[in-house]
């Protein structure tokens, strides 16, 4: 999914942020990637000058939500509530009882439903998918601990 940006200075360059085939973004201008030097995306703008510009990435999805542009922000993703944090990082639970393989699961149950919220699909079925995904990891754990369990326990 591309996001077109319109900014001053940039018109009819085709700025946009780009998805990755497989995750994470890019930005591009002229159809041509920009690359990251040191840190820092600098191109220049219509009248030649250069401009810096800073992704600015949500801290839990690693995700770009918002894009600084010679001082302009931009917003690209709207951020999650927190009871959408809540709701989809309930699994996550799973490390206080679980261990690493509650922490493994929960962790990355947790990741997925975040990205779910973050989605365009629709709003019910979005809960309804991230309540069954946190239900499998719990299932999951269920398994994984009573098949350590029962092998810790049999009689050698």
């Amino acid at each position: 999914m591309d996001i077109p940006l319109e900014v001053k200075g940039f018109e009819g360059r085709g700025l946009k942020l780009e998805a990755k085939k497989f995750g994470g973004e890019r930005l591009s201008i002229d159809g041509n990637p920009l690359k990251p030097v040191k840190g820092k995306i600098v191109v220049k703008n219509n009248q030649g000058q250069d401009i810096e510009i800073k992704l600015k990435k949500n801290p839990v999805l690693f995700e770009v939500e918002q894009i600084e542009i010679n001082g302009q922000l931009i917003r690209v993703k709207a951020p999650l509530t927190w009871y959408q944090y809540a709701w989809g990082g309930f699994p996550i639970l799973l490390v206080a009882i679980g261990g690493a393989v509650g922490g493994g699961l929960g962790g990355g149950a947790s990741y997925i439903n975040l990205h779910i919220l973050r989605s365009k699909m629709n709003g019910f079925l979005k809960y309804l998918v991230t309540a069954l995904i946190s239900l499998a990891a719990i299932l999951l754990w269920l398994v994984i601990a009573a098949a350590v369990q029962g092998a810790l326990s049999s009689p050698k």
